[in-house]
């Protein structure tokens, strides 16, 4: 492993480049490191840093000794070459591969030794266990997520709050924490991290995402063994859910509170309001319910849910079946078919199942009402708490 003992010195004292670890000639600008050229040859170096800089004056001079060329190798049967960017490298099915700088032979050998069965057999190098760091992880995780969005498996929606989690994990560990590091009192800490801005059912949200992406390097074989949450990433108890649920209180609206609401709103509004109080669909069923689930001669609808894909049918109410007939009238109800998002209307909770709907009609009002409370507080003022 290159340390600063093995790191040469400045050729002069005014050379403007330091050796960096990486083998080659480096310049911090702006904030960014710079690179112009290997060890072996800072004259070259030192002539793409004036170009670069736009400073076409004669180049200083450097001393015959710094002009060093590449290295020979150690020995005989050594696998690897020196590359002109100042690393033992050795091409395979192609591909020019890169093991380590020229002042650590040994460490290059060791690294091509531990690639070379996956690279003879053209795969990528798996990281090592006690190497995997916590970017790689969570980078291997978020790449593999985007290609199940590819086929369908996964909604955008649900890749940003898995990016929002590791984000977060981020933050907490820093990218170059080792994940085989990691500790029962780590995860504490980012439980802790978690709860500051979440309560008890955003914060089990986030504790499950967050042992999905640690889970995922055990299953892939990133890591040797599962990490050890300890109580670290437990999530909220029941009963601590059911108190916050009981400290909110029950999020429902009374019969003339609706019948309020549906009066003020028109068109396409009014045909969801009903949707929601009669069949229980949240904003994602009206912004993708296509015509042809709608069976109005018949009075009902049948569409399954687009989450989870479960089948659902519900009988229409016969106001809702007149407001569907009065939006289609106006044109408004295409829109249906065009699956628009809903603008600005934070998503509920999940909505009963079709058969508490189809046997309960007035539970639909009590499962939406977290929907239309967010329409009804902007359009009719404060409405006061409904308690059963």
């Amino acid at each position: 492993m290159t340390t600063p003992d093995t790191r040469p010195a400045k050729p002069t004292p005014d050379f403007p480049l330091f050796a960096h670890g990486n083998g080659q000639w480096a310049k911090k600008v702006k904030g960014a490191f710079r690179y112009y050229g290997p060890w072996a040859d800072p004259n070259a170096a030192l002539s793409k840093y004036r170009a670069d800089n736009g400073k076409g004056q004669e180049l200083t001079s450097l001393p015959a000794s710094a002009r060093a060329a590449k290295p020979l190798k150690p020995r005989k049967d050594y696998p690897l070459y020196p590359h002109n960017s100042g690393q033992w490298a050795k091409k395979v099915r192609g591909k020019t591969h890169f093991f380590g700088v020229w002042a650590d032979p040994e460490a290059a050998l060791e690294k091509w030794v531990a690639d070379k069965d996956a690279l003879l057999a053209g795969r990528d190098p798996a990281p090592k266990s006690d190497e995997l760091t916590v970017k790689q992880l969570v980078n291997a995780f978020l790449t593999d997520k985007k290609r199940h969005i590819a086929t369908g498996e996964l909604k955008q929606r649900s890749w940003h709050d898995y990016d929002a989690i590791c984000v977060r994990i981020l933050t907490v560990f820093g990218p170059g924490r080792l994940v085989a590091d990691l500790r029962p009192t780590d995860f504490v800490k980012l439980r802790t991290e978690f709860g500051k801005t979440h309560g008890p059912v955003a914060l089990s949200n986030d504790i499950g995402r967050a042992r999905v992406v640690f889970n995922y390097a055990y299953k892939q074989d990133l890591v040797d063994r599962p990490p050890k949450y300890g109580d670290g990433l437990k999530k909220p108890s029941r009963k601590v859910l059911r108190c916050e649920r009981q400290k909110k209180g029950p999020r429902m609206f009374q019969a003339d509170q609706l019948r309020a609401m549906i009066d003020k709103a028109g068109g396409q509004l009014r045909v969801m309001i009903y949707l929601g109080i009669n069949c229980g669909f949240g904003n994602m069923d009206c912004a993708t319910l296509p015509l042809k689930a709608l069976d109005l001669e018949k009075g009902r609808v049948d569409f399954g849910r687009p989450k989870t894909g479960v089948h659902r049918r519900c009988p229409l109410w016969a106001e809702t079946v007149t407001a569907l007939r009065a939006a289609d009238e106006s044109s408004q109800v295409n829109r249906l078919e065009q699956a628009p998002p809903v603008a600005k209307v934070e998503p509920a909770g999940q909505i009963g199942s079709s058969k508490r709907l189809a046997s309960k009609p007035s539970q639909g009002a009590r499962l939406c009402a977290g929907q239309l409370r967010n329409w009804a507080s902007r359009h009719m003022g404060p409405l006061r708490k409904v308690r059963s």
